[in-house]
């Protein structure tokens, strides 16, 4: 009986030994055979400049014993919020070229040179549009304009206020396509776009210049952005000799009109006379048989109704 129970401690004993022997072995194999552990690290930045800014804030503090400072990097990607060129400002030209005309002499073409070189600079031309009456202007100043590259758009000249009109729903699809920063630039000095340049100016933040004559209405002026004389902007261009001096001399104040009709009343000659200076801010004086003498308040305003008027017809005769 003891030998059975001294048998089976040692083995019991045997069997502990062994269980512990293998699992050291096993925690062995396993310390040693095992691969180091993986951790997944998030994906590269892309960068394009890194700003050690450890070695100013290393420089200042003050390192503890057994403390490391952690470097601080600043990243700076490589999409970055770049500022508007300004050349790629866009600017529309708008020009009513009857209240502005061209100064006797000179050359559309040099005109159109100088309004751009004036405001072009550090913006890009989207529009440049001109505004008349193709019938009234002369073959060689149409051909001037068309050379210039400019757009050249026909309007009735009889019609009140029909360059206007045409003017201010070109401006206003420049507007609807072009947005703040755009540039819009008006060549006139009628008092009718100042309602136009104000929304322009405070409603859609766009800048606003104005090229006017001498004269123009302080109201239309305070609506710009920045204004600009037209004669001032035009004393330095080229004139041409050889231009005759009737060309050369300024229409009077008063005009009279000949071959009127002498089989109609007096006061229905008056209207229809009326009706084609009105845009131009004429007025009949008196009717006399088959002519007619008209008042405008400047030279400027008789040259603009001399074209309009010139070949109008007049109940049957011009």
């Amino acid at each position: 009986m003891s030998l059975s129970t001294s048998f089976e401690s040692n083995e019991m004993n045997s069997f502990k030994e062994s269980r512990s022997r293998s699992v050291q072995g096993l925690a062995s194999v396993v310390s040693v055979s095992s691969p180091l552990m993986k951790i997944p690290l998030p994906p590269r930045l892309w960068i394009t400049d890194v700003e050690d800014e450890s070695s100013d804030e290393n420089s200042t503090g003050t390192r503890d014993e057994g403390v490391v400072l952690a470097e601080r990097t600043r990243v700076r990607s490589r999409f970055r919020h770049k500022h508007r060129s300004t050349c790629n400002v866009p600017i529309g030209i708008f020009w009513d070229i009857e209240n502005c005309q061209v100064p006797r002499g000179c050359s559309a073409i040099d005109v159109v040179a100088a309004i751009r070189a004036k405001f072009l600079p550090g913006r890009r031309e989207a529009e440049f549009v001109v505004v008349c009456d193709v019938r009234k202007e002369a073959a060689n100043r149409l051909q001037e304009l068309n050379d210039s590259q400019v757009n050249l758009i026909h309007v009735c000249g009889t019609q009140k206020n029909a360059a206007d009109e045409k003017l201010r729903q070109c401006m206003r699809r420049f507007g609807e396509l072009h947005t703040a920063p755009a540039a819009l630039l008006l060549i006139s000095g009628d008092i009718n776009f100042a309602s136009d340049l104000s929304d322009f100016r405070h409603r859609k933040n766009m800048e606003v210049i104005l090229v006017h004559k001498q004269n123009t209405s302080s109201a239309l002026i305070t609506c710009a952005s920045s204004h600009y004389c037209y004669n001032e902007l035009t004393a330095q261009l080229p004139r041409n000799p050889k231009v005759s001096q009737t060309e050369e001399e300024e229409p009077t104040c008063e005009m009279e009109v000949s071959n009127l009709p002498v089989n109609q009343p007096a006061e229905r000659v008056s209207r229809r006379l009326r009706r084609l200076a009105d845009n131009c801010g004429g007025k009949v004086l008196r009717v006399t048989a088959d002519t007619a003498v008209l008042r405008f308040p400047t030279p400027d305003h008789a040259s603009r109704a001399l074209k309009r008027m010139e070949g109008e017809d007049v109940f049957g005769d011009s």
